[in-house]
């Protein structure tokens, strides 16, 4: 059986760090709503909860998953 080094167990734990603080900038960084959204009536489709089709057909780029910086998460 082998035996973790420590220089391993330290990468991992920079590594682990690294992504609470991640999780907690998403977490604080988020600027608190003030103004309510209006929807114009001819954009009535419009959905907060799901990705209509005509957002599929006009951003495809968005939901081919061949561009990584851009996806359906941002």
């Amino acid at each position: 059986m082998e035996e973790a080094k420590p220089e391993e167990d330290a990468t991992a734990a920079a590594a682990d760090a690294a992504a609470a603080v991640k999780k907690e900038d998403k977490e604080t960084n988020v600027t608190e709503q003030t103004h309510h959204i209006i929807i114009p009536s001819y954009s009535s489709w419009f959905d907060y909860n799901s990705v209509h089709a005509i957002e599929r057909r006009a951003l495809p780029e968005f939901f081919n998953e061949k561009n990584k910086s851009k996806s359906a998460e941002m």
